[in-house]
């Protein structure tokens, strides 16, 4: 049984730069919201 190519993966392959900049960007957006919900714990 032959299995189909994952379209997600073979666009990724083809723009690297922006799957960078995507992953850069939704790093520091957890790391935010982490860092002022700790900041809330710690002034609670």
């Amino acid at each position: 049984m032959k299995r189909e190519p994952n379209i997600f993966l073979r666009s990724t392959r083809r723009q690297p730069i922006r799957t960078a900049l995507l992953l850069l960007i939704t790093s520091l957006m957890v790391f935010a919201f982490t860092a002022r919900a700790a900041e809330y714990l710690l002034v609670k």
